[in-house]
């Protein structure tokens, strides 16, 4: 049994250095860790007007103001076109891009954090599988034969996430980072409604927060922000992981993890995990939105949800899904690919 397990060592051994001989050019290290930060700005400098096209949906009221003028509650429910149009017509260009100065505080610290924290928690388990694997006296999955294609199946096992390990270690650092950066969000999401002219600074606006709502202020939304990223995340790096692995499983056979950081697949695998994690999650986006807009609206997120429905109706919890799903579409898609290039998730 040692000797299968040897042996199947060397298949991962070997896959592994095939993987790294396709890189001929390998990105410097300080690369390696700043590449969450560098995917993040980039996706942001694309996607922020999607941001605030859906803020502005998910408000309930006075979305589209203009002076003293409101436009009525029914004839704001617009479609992400004809909001984005309101918003152009009544500040231009700039007012698509609301918000972007606390985004890039909230991405640049946050994006390190997050994607460092992931890796490293994504390299600890494969390790662990790999150092198992070595050092169990028994055969993995019962295997009776030696064949090629087992071993290689065995060995590409050991160097991918299984959906349960890709959901745990995203959701988890996620919300730590979460939680870190709450007061950021509170303040980027502020300054996306476009009904309010913030004319302060992104520091002033956050002091200002404080002193009139104190720190309760700076964390409302929380538990919707924790909810929303620590799920979104997790489903979008579980459904990312799985979908590249059915495409190279599919169509590059015998070049599968080679191909699992080639752009022709991280882009639609992160594109889809996008897309459908932020479908799933996307009611939550919506409470707190709300929460941070109206911190003293809500007593909570059941209470969010029940007054809402109540009030509104259940498709106002899916509000502003259109923009966002564009958004989520393009930055991860983007953003994973980067990282596929510069780093080793």
């Amino acid at each position: 049994m040692k000797t299968v397990n040897t042996s199947l060592a060397n298949t991962s051994s070997s896959i592994n250095n095939n993987n790294n001989n396709s890189k001929t050019t390998s990105a410097p290290v300080f690369l390696k860790y700043f590449s969450g930060t560098i995917a993040g700005t980039v996706s942001t400098l694309l996607t922020q007007p999607f941001d605030v096209i859906k803020t502005n949906q998910i408000k309930l009221a006075g979305a589209f103001s203009s002076g003293t003028a409101t436009v009525p509650i029914d004839n704001q429910r617009l479609d992400m076109l004809k909001t984005a149009t309101n918003i152009y017509k009544d500040q231009g260009i700039k007012g698509l891009y609301r918000g972007t100065v606390p985004t890039f505080w909230r991405v640049l610290p946050g994006a390190f954090i997050y994607y460092n924290l992931l890796n490293y928690g994504k390299q600890f388990i494969l390790k662990a599988k790999q150092l198992r694997a070595l050092s169990s006296s028994v055969n993995p999955i019962g295997l009776t034969s030696n064949s090629s294609s087992n071993k290689t199946t065995i060995a590409l096992a050991n160097l991918r996430l299984t959906p349960t390990e890709s959901f745990i270690t995203a959701a988890s650092t996620r919300g730590f980072t979460t939680i870190v950066l709450c007061p950021i969000t509170v303040v980027k999401t502020r300054f996306e409604y476009s009904a309010v002219e913030i004319k302060t600074s992104f520091l002033s606006t956050l002091v200002d927060i404080y002193k009139k709502e104190g720190i309760k202020g700076l964390f409302s939304g929380l538990n919707a922000t924790i909810m929303r990223d620590a799920s979104n995340a997790g489903l979008n790096f579980l459904i990312y992981n799985q979908t590249r692995y059915f495409l190279t499983n599919t169509f590059y056979k015998g070049k599968e993890h080679e191909m699992e950081t080639n752009i022709i697949i991280t882009l639609p695998s992160g594109a889809t995990g996008g897309v459908l994690s932020s479908l799933l999650t996307h009611p939550f986006d919506m409470i707190r939105t709300r929460q941070q807009l109206q911190s003293s609206s809500y007593k909570g997120i059941f209470d969010a949800i029940r007054t809402i429905t109540k009030e509104e109706g259940l498709k106002t919890l899916f509000r502003g899904i259109s923009a966002r799903l564009v958004k989520r579409a393009f930055a991860s898609g983007i953003t994973w690919s980067i990282l596929s290039l510069l780093s080793e998730i």
